[in-house]
């Protein structure tokens, strides 16, 4: 997590995550909370999403925006979702949302 109140990036426990938080993830790391990403540090990112989809295959996600209001979970490209784990890559994201909120 990136705080104001600190320099650099400090390791807290996913429960002390806060949505608006910025978050800094990379390969083997377990999304906290579900983020929105906005910068990719390597090539591309890959997702493991097979707890929520089944897929077998990680997916590339992207910091692009989403125009579609309709769109399912799995349509949202530019967010992570708490509990998938990275497979490749290192990013940064907002937390939009943690637990059941």
């Amino acid at each position: 997590v990136v705080r104001k109140s600190k320099h650099g990036i400090q390791m807290i426990r996913a429960r002390e995550v806060v949505p608006g938080e910025v978050v800094e993830i990379a390969v083997g790391d377990k999304i906290p909370a579900d983020i929105r990403l906005t910068k990719i540090y390597s090539t591309t990112i890959r997702i493991d999403q097979s707890i929520l989809t089944g897929e077998s295959v990680s997916v590339i996600k992207h910091t692009d925006v989403i125009d579609d209001s309709r769109a399912v979970n799995q349509d949202k490209k530019n967010l992570l979702f708490s509990g998938t784990n990275i497979a490749s890559g290192k990013a940064r994201g907002i937390v939009i949302g943690t637990g059941l909120s």
